[in-house]
């Protein structure tokens, strides 16, 4: 049976209640922390590494979200229709659930300073293969390596989260909550620019043009990140990274 998009936003309005439960009668209370005001988050900004870090996070944002918002856009041009799509965006949904597991245990075995760039590569290629491949639509087999293409982008875009999520909070130490603050904000501004921008691409050149600007910005959070680790080893060699202090506190 097909639904409409209403019944989309009564599923997922309905898996939330039921995990807002199961998290009200499975996790201990926890007392809030005391309030910290905006100056003092942005404060953190003035940091070299992690504003560095957050500015990867951004590029990386801006560049998933704006091919992923016109990804029927994109597909059309590969000959799929509604119901094609459907089954490409669920396979890239199922892609990014691996993607996040495989990069939560990544960085847990091989470091998030490893795991990072490795995300960042697969994604940057798997973003400009699905706008060269769009020079052979029409072709036998281009439709099915196009859907390969987006299960990688799935995976290896979602794989890049948690492992950031993992840096931040080593360079962070004591304050990681406040930062991991940021860096949601972050996300969601990036996702903002990523839609405005594939929404500019669409209009001034093509939909099949999306993944190339995408794996630009990509491949810019690559440097950013590569700037990132730079300026975090640098502070390591001098000593004031925010985890040292925290470590030489608690010692």
């Amino acid at each position: 049976m097909t639904f409409d998009w209403r019944m989309t936003f009564w599923i997922v309005g309905g898996v939330t209640l039921l995990a807002a439960l199961a998290i009200q009668l499975q996790f201990p209370r926890v007392a809030p922390a005391g309030a910290v005001g905006i100056r003092e988050r942005l404060s953190y900004l003035k940091q070299p590494e992690l504003l560095s870090a957050l500015l990867t996070t951004l590029a990386w944002a801006t560049g998933i979200f704006s091919l992923f918002t016109y990804v029927s856009e994109l597909f059309a041009r590969y000959g799929a229709g509604g119901r094609m799509i459907s089954v490409v965006l669920c396979l890239t949904g199922i892609a990014s659930f691996i993607g996040v597991r495989t990069g939560g245990i990544a960085a847990d075995r091989i470091g998030p300073n490893r795991t990072v760039p490795l995300a960042l590569i697969l994604l940057t290629a798997s973003l400009f293969l699905l706008s060269a491949l769009n020079g052979f639509a029409g072709r036998p087999g281009i439709l099915v390596l196009a859907v390969s293409a987006m299960a990688l982008y799935g995976f290896s875009g979602y794989m890049f989260n948690p492992a950031q999520q993992h840096r931040l909070i080593g360079l962070s130490g004591p304050s990681s909550g406040i930062v991991l603050s940021l860096q949601s904000s972050v996300l969601y501004v990036g996702s903002a620019l990523g839609a405005s921008a594939g929404g500019a691409v669409v209009r001034f050149a093509t939909a099949g043009e999306i993944g190339y600007f995408a794996g630009a910005m990509t491949a810019m959070s690559l440097v950013l990140f590569a700037v990132s680790l730079r300026l975090e080893r640098r502070e390591a060699h001098s000593g004031h990274s925010p985890a040292a202090d925290d470590s030489g506190a608690s010692g």
